[in-house]
């Protein structure tokens, strides 16, 4: 049986993960890859709170949501173990396949590594 969510199984080459470290673009492919169910619960739990009545959601609680409910639902044996440096790109996931539903909903920022290599950088400049 396919799962609803295996044509969403591609992590596109976008704006939106340019500024990703490329380490962790392929540890996030590897593991959207072989647990595409998460993604599901992301957009299906994110989906819960905009109906709910929120006009902006938190990836980070949408995240924890999944987790709590794997843990839940596996009853504390193996629940889904999401790095949290995945957090960011399972909203920039939702944005590029959902636009309409997700554009205005999660606020982007820039990665953290992208701010520590910029900072760098003006170091060096100085």
């Amino acid at each position: 049986m396919t799962d609803i969510f295996d044509e969403y199984a591609v992590v596109p080459q976008t704006a939106a993960f340019e500024q990703v470290d490329c380490t962790l673009l392929e540890r996030f492919r590897d593991f959207h890859a072989q647990y595409p169910a998460v993604f599901g619960e992301f957009i299906y739990y994110a989906n819960e709170l905009k109906t709910a009545g929120a006009v902006r959601g938190s990836a980070w609680l949408i995240i924890n949501r999944v987790r709590w409910e794997s843990a839940i639902t596996n009853g504390g044996d193996e629940p889904f173990l999401i790095n949290n440096d995945f957090i960011a790109l399972y909203a920039r996931l939702a944005i590029h396949y959902f636009p309409s539903l997700f554009a205005e909903f999660c606020e982007l920022r820039v990665m953290k590594a992208v701010r520590r290599r910029s900072a760098e950088e003006l170091r060096r400049t100085q």
